[in-house]
């Protein structure tokens, strides 16, 4: 298994990782704090090889206002693994190819402790147009003042697709804007509803964006196992010298940010 890229979409691969996994905690970093500590860890590693070869250099990583599209959220999981959702910056000056990822605190509180026995990937399209007030977004738009009425993105009916299935009303059309859900299930007994509420159902991360076909769809997942969380301590002498000593020496490196 590949465990640096996987796609938002690969739900085999989401399965067996999860399938039996503890949620233990949920934070939040970015993409270039996750960068900088692998910059850290090669550091390390080479002073423990007796500085053989050549030094690891910190390359620039283009986090620079990215904002929320730098996003990573960590799921601490039992079994000593950690899983990523990256959200994805497109790189052009306008949204295309920008994806978040966001899970709410009550979706957070939900799902710490619960054990995960199967996985669900939500994708419905959106559609830009004039905003009814039974629509979820409705509250959140400002009215334009010659009209009244409030536009914004909301569910294209119909376009519900799971596990990377066809849309529900069949027709094959090139999305442009979407809203990605990736539900885990908690309870074996749950019939795994498309509609309808169902409290084994929890929402592990959303993500929200767009692209015109040539920057990029959706997120990404990844995997880290350098922490065992359950003993809340490091699992290698490697990890114990870059979180606790900063270098092999116990002396600050610095060129350690260069």
């Amino acid at each position: 298994m590949e465990e640096s890229d996987i796609t938002y979409d690969d739900h085999e691969t989401l399965s067996k990782l999860l399938f039996g996994k503890q949620v233990v905690a949920i934070e939040k970093t970015t993409g270039a704090a996750i960068f900088a500590e692998e910059h850290r860890r090669k550091l390390a590693e080479w002073k423990l090889g007796g500085n053989a070869g050549a030094k690891p250099s910190k390359y620039y990583y283009y986090s620079e206002g990215r904002g929320q599209y730098d996003d990573v959220l960590l799921y601490r999981l039992s079994g000593g693994i950690t899983l990523r959702a990256h959200a994805h910056d497109g790189g052009c000056g306008c949204s295309n190819g920008c994806f978040s990822v966001e899970i709410s605190e009550e979706d957070q509180a939900r799902l710490i402790g619960a054990t995960i026995l199967s996985v669900q990937i939500e994708e419905i399209e959106q559609e830009y147009a004039v905003l009814e007030p039974g629509d979820a977004e409705y509250g959140e738009t400002e009215p334009i003042k010659s009209t009244g009425q409030r536009w914004g993105y909301r569910p294209q009916a119909g376009s519900r697709r799971i596990n990377g299935g066809e849309r529900e009303d069949g027709k094959d059309e090139a999305q442009e804007q979407a809203r990605i859900t990736v539900f885990v299930y908690t309870d074996l007994a749950s019939t795994q509803p498309v509609t309808g509420a169902d409290p084994a159902r929890i929402p592990l991360v959303t993500s929200e964006g767009g692209d015109n076909g040539y920057y990029g769809w959706g997120f990404h997942f990844s995997v880290d196992r350098t922490i065992t969380v359950e003993e809340g301590k490091p699992n290698s002498v490697l990890e114990m010298l870059i979180r606790n000593e900063g270098t092999p020496s116990g002396q600050e490196d610095e060129e350690a940010g260069r």
